[in-house]
């Protein structure tokens, strides 16, 4: 049985994201939600993977990692 609540996924605002080379954001993610395809692009957040434990929020020295607006 799912829980009745639903996991809240952080978003990455693209236009603030600097597609770091080595993302610190990503290295904080328990659940290894971050992927990136090709080394050049921004990752994504796989949302199968994320916990929504935002422990990846504060570590983006871009800010660029936020929780959606509701």
């Amino acid at each position: 049985m799912f829980p009745s609540h639903s996991v809240v996924i952080p978003i990455i605002d693209y236009e603030l994201c600097q597609a770091c080379r080595k993302c610190v954001a990503s290295q904080h993610c328990r659940f290894k939600a971050f992927v990136r395809i090709d080394k050049e692009e921004p990752p994504f957040i796989d949302v199968s993977r994320c916990g929504g434990c935002y422990d990846c929020v504060p570590h983006c020295p871009n800010q660029a990692i936020k929780l959606p607006d509701k």
